[in-house]
């Protein structure tokens, strides 16, 4: 499922996230994807986040526990380029 993420790729939440319990990601807001590793998605937030400084305004999504994938961020990240 990583392989569907590419550095630069555009992309929009199509839900509201949260990082708890620093901030708070609404549902519409886009970013651009910066960081792809077997383990990592980083997406890097268009707008600058109260809390989210200590993550460089990024939010980071890690391989489900259980199943050892991403499956769970299609769910929450519709890729738009």
């Amino acid at each position: 499922m990583v392989e569907k993420y590419r550095k630069g790729q555009r992309v929009e939440f199509l839900q509201d996230w949260e990082v708890f319990p620093h901030f708070n990601v609404d549902k519409g807001e886009k970013g651009t994807v910066d960081v792809v590793q077997t383990d990592l998605i980083s997406i890097k937030l268009d707008k600058e986040k109260d809390g989210a400084e200590t993550w460089d305004n990024c939010v980071h999504f890690y391989k489900d526990e259980d199943e050892k994938n991403f499956d769970y961020v299609s769910k929450i990240l519709e890729i738009l380029w």
